[in-house]
């Protein structure tokens, strides 16, 4: 094998794996135990984690999961439902968090677009879809009669 067959080959290779960014889809997110209790999003070179209750939350860390400063940070919290939608601007909240600058309640059923832009940098987006619930566990049989 010549030298430029083994590139190409090494290339396709490498391509083929895909890097740290191919499984981050929302489903590998989901997955995540997250510090906060949230669900993660990736929103460019951001991971976003919404808390939704008590009240909401946003917390920015890097894909290494290092807190992202939020000093001078920028942002919008959008709820979609099905009665139209509602827009809040978020503000600093601590050294790598962003709340709302105005009460808002986020239902279950709440699809949330967030949008914030770190001193900086650009801005990104990420969107949260209504939140997953918890599969009720499976009644328990009692199967002493079949013994």
């Amino acid at each position: 094998m010549g030298r430029r067959s083994s590139a190409l080959l090494l290339g396709a290779l490498l391509a083929g794996l895909g890097g740290p960014g191919a499984a981050h889809d929302d489903a590998w997110m989901d997955r995540q135990s997250t510090p906060h209790g949230g669900v993660l999003r990736m929103a460019g070179a951001l991971h976003l984690e919404l808390v939704r209750a008590p009240s909401p939350m946003v917390y920015v860390t890097n894909h290494a999961g290092q807190p992202q400063a939020t000093n001078d940070a920028e942002g919008t919290l959008a709820v979609e439902r099905a009665d139209g939608r509602q827009e809040v601007a978020l503000q600093v909240a601590g050294d790598n968090a962003l709340k709302p600058v105005a009460p808002i309640t986020l239902a279950p059923t709440d699809t949330v677009v967030l949008f914030v832009k770190l001193a900086g940098a650009q801005a990104e987006t990420a969107r949260f879809g209504p939140a997953k619930s918890t599969p009720a566990p499976a009644p328990s049989v009692d199967h002493s009669a079949h013994h």
